[in-house]
């Protein structure tokens, strides 16, 4: 992925248990050059509408659901 400096990106997506099904309720962050944060709605779903691209920096985004271990992915 090709980003500028500075630009706000858009980040969505649909968190899954192992077995694919859905999770509602679920906190997803992402953080870098800037936080973000996000529930998920019924579906899964979620919109992260303005995580700002650092040069040289790293985002990570984490989810985080009652019942289920954090996970967490760089990119």
């Amino acid at each position: 992925m090709d980003f500028t400096p500075g630009e706000a990106i858009r980040i969505e997506g649909v968190v899954r248990d192992a077995s694919g099904a859905s999770i509602a309720g679920a906190r997803v962050e992402c953080w870098g050059g800037t936080r973000d944060r996000a529930e998920t709605d019924h579906a899964g779903r979620y919109v992260l509408e303005s995580v700002a691209y650092v040069a040289g920096e790293s985002a990570w985004v984490s989810v985080h659901a009652g019942g289920f271990g954090a996970a967490s992915r760089s990119m």
